[in-house]
């Protein structure tokens, strides 16, 4: 995959609103979101990280697969209730990977459980089509981002597929994995 590619799957990456779902056990970002008395967690704060978005793109005709990391954060601007919204920020260490890039969090939902969904637009991107790699087609995505957010911890990835003629097929998954910074 050209780095060229890669730098354009980055953004559109961000920009793309799909589920890939979050693998974790209920316990393991703080307390036990089923317990008794446990109250929807205000997640409202900045999270970020060195690292804090990953992204990787898998071939599937033959496996390969490529992975890259992005400093980033997200910040929760406004909750009310089960609802939040806020921003996003991708940046370097590698401009070529990592462009730097922003958008709005929107439709944001924060259950009693600590589960997160929510869409990510970049302003004047058509959310409906693939700016990832020139010439690829969308095959299918998920309109959300799912994953957890409680105590001082974000997570939550998403996926997509696309047909690109160059490289065939490709499963791609970003996830955004981060500590929360600052609180509001």
């Amino acid at each position: 995959m050209s780095v060229r590619g890669v730098s354009l799957l980055a953004v559109s990456l961000l920009s793309l609103s799909v589920l890939a779902g979050c693998d974790s056990s209920p316990g393991e970002f703080g307390p036990n979101p089923t317990a008794p008395g446990f109250s929807r967690p205000d997640i409202r704060g900045v999270y970020s990280g060195v690292d804090f978005w990953t992204l990787e793109a898998v071939r599937l005709a033959d496996g390969v697969s490529l992975t890259w990391s992005c400093s980033g954060r997200v910040t929760v601007i406004r909750q009310s209730g089960a609802d939040f919204l806020g921003t996003f920020a991708l940046g370097p260490p590698d401009q070529q990977l990592c462009p730097d890039t922003g958008g709005d969090l929107t439709g944001g939902i924060v259950g009693a459980n600590a589960q997160i969904s929510f869409s990510t637009v970049v302003p004047g991107q058509d959310p409906n089509e693939f700016f990832g790699l020139p010439g690829c087609d969308l095959v299918a995505q998920d309109p959300l981002w799912g994953g957890l957010a409680n105590g001082d911890r974000f997570v939550a990835s998403r996926g997509l597929t696309v047909d690109c003629p160059a490289e065939g097929r490709l499963q791609i998954t970003a996830t955004a994995d981060g500590s929360r910074t600052a609180d509001f």
